[in-house]
């Protein structure tokens, strides 16, 4: 769907950042690569001890918010009130954006106001980086149609209406997020694009092996079943 560049509304983007300021340049450039005008980039910075707060002077014209460390929902939380768009964006800061993102999500959202958010698919690929941190890639799952934060646009309303990201988790905060949306019947749309490079790191939270995988879906599950059951309370 083209977009006319006179009518495009402003776009801020948040991504948040802990202590992996190697990916840093590689999600800007996948942000900037969109040529979509006018567009805020807001760099969260959770408390990282790389080189993260020296690397942001390279872009003077980043909003940059540095916390200390409250995990990535908070993170995204304070990127959102740092955000000066009603359309909001998210990628992580290890993932990357299809050069088309914008483009196959903002038409539904334009088109359809009573829309919240729209998402699309991910193509999942893993990163092994050496001692010299040279990287590999490979892929692991192609065209994927699951839920991840990175792959959608929202309307900043959908936040008070829903709620923010949850603080208290510090995995799979987006799925919680969703299951409150689901529960809300909150308008939204799916689409099958792919927009979203979803690159998994050994060792990172969202590993495969990591063991709290496992306990956090257990969590994420019984969080629902209590939120449904309040609601039939009411």
């Amino acid at each position: 769907m083209p977009l006319d560049s006179a009518d495009n509304p402003l776009i801020s983007v948040i991504i948040p950042t802990y202590n992996a300021a190697r990916f840093l340049p590689e999600a800007i450039a996948s942000v900037r690569q969109q040529g979509y005008e006018p567009l805020e980039i807001v760099v969260v910075d959770d408390g990282s001890t790389d080189e993260t707060s020296d690397l942001i002077d390279n872009w003077p014209e980043i909003c940059y918010v540095n916390q200390y460390n409250q995990g990535a929902a908070a993170a995204r939380n304070a990127g959102i009130q740092a955000a000066r768009s009603d359309l909001l964006a998210f990628l992580d800061v290890d993932d990357l954006w299809t050069p088309d993102h914008l483009r196959r999500l903002l038409p539904h959202l334009i088109a359809n106001p009573e829309l919240r958010f729209v998402w699309g698919s991910a193509d999942f690929v893993r990163i092994d980086e050496d001692a010299d941190g040279v990287r590999t890639h490979s892929p692991l799952r192609e065209s994927v149609p699951l839920f991840l934060i990175g792959s959608g646009l929202y309307r900043r309303a959908v936040f008070s209406e829903v709620g923010p990201f949850d603080p208290v988790l510090r995995l799979g905060e987006d799925t919680d997020w969703l299951a409150k949306t689901r529960q809300l019947q909150t308008a939204q749309k799916q689409i099958t694009d792919v927009v979203l490079i979803y690159r998994k790191r050994a060792g990172s939270l969202t590993d495969g092996k990591n063991s709290l995988q496992a306990l956090n879906t257990m969590s994420l599950l019984h969080r629902s079943i209590r939120r449904h059951r309040a609601t039939q309370q009411t």
